[in-house]
């Protein structure tokens, strides 16, 4: 899908690694990239077309279950983390090019040093220990902070060197996303939902393995993952709808479903008046487990959410006026699911006697 000035090829020597059977073209073409002067995209039309092989197969799904030379994915992320380090000056630059190579290549060398940790440990251990050099050399905060908290974490456990609590979160990571059904595990993890989570000071952790062990002593920003979640993370934003008490209009129901495979945090209702900014909140407290353990991890459904996870929340509004409703995460300061707008009317007892009598099927009749 890329064409290259053989000028700039011979210039500068860009070559395929020959000792790798796989992911030599992200080397080849990285060199390329930070090489480059300029580089174009062609999009105004189809300019490249697939052909399928006959058999179905090509090079990198044949070889990949065979051993690979040079460390396979291990081997070419070392090569890539390298690569961009010394051909790229500390900075947001660098730092952007690791965001990329810390969330999606290492999770794929990764999983390779966990197959091979099940087959032949002793290969498993080196492939793990190219990774961590690197790892450890070229390791970016900056960069690190914006991947996702569950490969921060696989990076933090790569960089420090600790094989065995590596090779156990992967193998979480695998068994995680099956048990959520998250495409059976084969791509890069962006947002792993763990079985229950913390909230604390306006900030979500989630409940990772080594959260909090004394022994390890990983800090809570590995397991922060603030910025990635929100309501709509456990509720499902299709499912919830508004509506107006008849008998009191300032009265707003809230009705709607969690997501039962993930935790059943505490949430809050907020009522924001568009006019002042004044808010009002009505809390929906988490619900307890049916089986009174009082944890919020595992799955199924819970006492007090009914089929499907069903909630309901209400809320009274204490002046008239056009109301913004939101649902966000008890005590957290991630983003809010925006609900309906309500447009609430002056309360008036005749019109709201009116109203329950006309839902209770009497007529109402002008006083006299």
């Amino acid at each position: 899908m890329k064409l290259f000035r053989r000028d700039l090829i011979e210039r500068h020597g860009l070559r395929f690694p020959e000792d790798l059977t796989t992911g030599e073209d992200q080397i080849f073409v990285t060199r390329a990239y930070l090489h480059a002067a300029k580089i174009s995209v062609l999009a105004s039309y189809d300019c490249v077309y697939y052909v399928l092989r006959d058999d179905g197969g090509n090079l990198t799904t044949t070889v990949r279950n065979a051993p690979r030379p040079g460390g396979g994915s291990a081997g070419t992320f070392a090569a890539m983390l390298t690569l961009v380090a010394e051909h790229t000056p500390a900075g947001p630059r660098r730092d952007h090019l690791f965001t990329r190579l810390f969330q999606v290549n290492l999770q794929r060398a990764l999983r390779g040093v966990r197959r091979e940790h099940e087959r032949d440990p002793e290969r498993s251990r080196r492939m793990f220990a190219a990774l961590h050099e690197p790892v450890a050399r070229w390791y970016s905060e900056p960069a690190m902070a914006r991947v996702p908290a569950i490969v921060r974490l696989q990076g933090e456990l790569v960089r420090r060197g600790l094989y065995e609590e590596t090779v156990a979160v992967v193998r979480y990571v695998r068994e995680r996303r099956l048990a959520l059904d998250a495409r059976k595990g084969r791509k890069p993890v962006r947002w792993l939902a763990p079985a229950d989570v913390t909230v604390e000071n306006g900030r979500v952790f989630a409940h990772y393995p080594y959260f909090r062990d004394s022994r390890l002593g990983l800090p809570d920003d590995v397991f922060d993952v603030t910025h990635q979640v929100g309501a709509r993370s456990f509720v499902r934003p299709r499912s919830v709808t508004v509506a107006q008490d008849r008998r009191d209009t300032r009265v707003l129901s809230v009705r709607g479903r969690r997501r039962t495979r993930l935790p059943a945090v505490a949430l809050e209702l907020t009522a924001t008046r568009a006019s002042d900014g004044r808010t009002v909140t009505a809390a929906l407290p988490a619900p307890e487990p049916a089986d009174g353990t009082g944890s919020t991890g595992g799955t199924g459904v819970r006492a007090g959410q009914g089929a499907g996870g069903a909630f309901t929340a209400r809320i009274r509004v204490p002046q008239p006026g056009t109301w913004h409703l939101a649902l966000r995460i008890a005590g957290s300061s991630t983003p809010e699911l925006p609900l309906q707008t309500v447009r609430v009317e002056s309360a008036n007892p005749a019109h709201a006697l009116r109203a329950w009598l006309g839902r209770s099927g009497r007529v109402a009749r002008p006083a006299s």
